[in-house]
């Protein structure tokens, strides 16, 4: 079980090395406000694999900025793989998954479809 205290994540001793077991791995996927990094984790907490993309910005007008939700989720796929490929391993050995994003980003997801729902919406 892992604890949310206010943003920092806390899970208790012992616990990830019981999920992880002697082969398991952790992606982490870091959604930033220019780029998605992907990393994988051993068991021992060493970094297998990173993988990295910048996405496209758009300035719709002075002091915003937005972001093609597609674009993001394509990277993301990609980078997964990649990372994958890096680690030397398959995706049945990602024991957990955390994800990290910019928080102040919302998107709306169509489950049948696959995509995002309404962007842009105003």
């Amino acid at each position: 079980m892992t604890y949310v205290i206010g943003y920092c994540y806390f899970t208790p001793p012992g616990l990830l090395q019981r999920i992880l077991m002697k082969n398991g791995h952790i992606l982490a996927i870091d959604q930033g406000t220019t780029g998605t990094k992907v990393l994988i984790f051993d068991h021992d907490a060493n970094i297998k694999a990173l993988a990295y993309s910048e996405f496209t910005q758009h300035y719709p007008k002075p002091g915003w900025v937005e972001h093609d939700a597609e674009e993001i989720w394509t990277i993301s796929i990609n980078l997964v793989a990649e990372a994958l490929s890096k680690a030397n391993i398959r995706a049945s050995e990602i024991k957990a998954i955390g994800i990290t994003n910019q928080r102040e980003t919302s998107v709306l997801w169509d489950r049948l479809a696959r995509s995002p729902h309404g962007w842009n919406l105003r």
